[in-house]
This record gives structure tokens, sequence and C-alpha cells, in this order.
């Protein structure tokens, strides 16, 4: 079994924006191996207030209630965002066995790292994807 968490930037559904988030979250819940321990939400695609409000449409439309999911910044700021706090929290819980998808902008995993210098070192695999 793979843990999970998915940093993306979900816009699927919004007119004009790219779906790829989305299809890929479907996949993720629909594998057989893969335990999605949680999701950040990230900026990129759109806004963090689009990305936000469009996640939890589609988590609500496909009865998704155990997932848990957590709203990064738009920009870096002064203040870590939950998401980063969740990143950090959830690799030093299980350090050496959490794989991070990230296919948004990397703010939060920033931030992750800014929140406990060991984020990096405490993640399995980092997989980076982008266009």
């Amino acid at each position: 079994m793979h843990r999970v968490i998915y940093d993306f930037d979900n816009t699927m559904g919004l007119s004009g924006k790219d779906v790829d988030d989305g299809l890929t979250l479907l996949y993720l819940l629909g594998c057989d191996n893969v335990v999605l321990e949680g999701v950040t939400l990230t900026h990129g695609n759109g806004s963090i207030k689009e990305v936000y409000d469009n996640t939890v449409r589609m988590f609500n439309a496909l009865g998704i209630k155990d997932v848990p999911f957590y709203k990064g910044n738009d920009i870096i700021c002064d203040k870590v965002s939950d998401a980063a706090i969740y990143l950090a929290d959830m690799a030093r819980k299980h350090k050496g066995e959490i794989t991070l998808l990230a296919t948004g902008s990397m703010t939060n995993l920033y931030e992750a790292y800014l929140y406990d210098n060991e984020f990096y070192k405490n993640i399995k695999n980092i997989v980076i994807m982008g266009g």
C-alpha cells in the first residue's frame, strides 16, 4: 500500500480551467493500492478561493467524507497555512511512509519546510508534476 498526500490546484469543472488535478484525484480514489491520507490545496490553475470552493463542491458531489483537505495560501506570506502544517505533521508522524504528489504551485511544500526543516527528510517520495 502507498500512503499518499495529494497537493493540488483542483479546478476541474470550472469554465476554461484545467481538469487534470480532478482526474488525478479520482484516479487516486480508485486505486486499490493507495491510501489517500489527505489533500492539500494550493493555487495555480486558479486562486486558492476558487480551488477551495471547487474542491468542497467536488467532495460534496462525490460524497467524499473520509479524506481530509486543508487550504493553503495564495502566495507565500508570514502565516504558515493549514495545508503546510498538515503536510509537515503527517510527514513527521509517518516518517518515511508518505508519498507526496504535488501538481500545483509548490507554496505548501515550501511552507511545510519553513514550519519543520526536517520535512523533506521525513517524506518517503515526492512526485512533482506540472506544466
